[in-house]
């Protein structure tokens, strides 16, 4: 049987509005694991790749594989995620606005058209460790 995502979506209608989301229990119907045994963040990495699920590259193994995980026994293997939301822990917006007026700064600096920012840009900001606050 051949899977792809619009598989596990499903429609939830609350006062006459329409809201996909996509069940992790939906694996353990087809027997694949129990996605209650993960905690919550895993859980979002499941509901992410049954987002994603093409069969090529988020598969029904890369699910099986996350659905297997073991905290006492943590295998080291590449999971599939795509990003599509990002959340910052970030209470002031200071960074956000930095990380912007840099890649003006570049984008102008090598010519580029202005405009709005765009993640398309040929500037990468360069890694910065993760901050706890305070």
């Amino acid at each position: 049987m051949s899977l792809s995502a619009k598989d596990f979506k499903k429609v939830l209608k609350v006062s006459g509005k329409e809201y996909e989301y996509y069940p992790v229990k939906a694996v353990k119907d087809l027997g694949w694991g129990d996605a209650d045994r993960l905690p919550y963040s895993l859980q979002i990495v499941l509901e992410n790749m049954l987002r994603n699920f093409d069969g090529k590259t988020v598969n029904e193994e890369s699910i099986k594989e996350l659905l297997s995980w073991n905290s006492k026994n943590p295998v080291e293997k590449e999971i599939p995620f795509k990003v599509s939301r990002i959340l910052m822990q970030d209470f002031t917006g200071v960074p956000a606005i930095v990380d912007l007026a840099s890649n003006e700064r570049v984008r102008k600096r090598k010519r580029e058209k202005p405009g709005p920012y765009s993640t398309r840009s040929s500037y990468r900001p360069y890694n910065r460790p993760f901050s706890t606050g305070g």
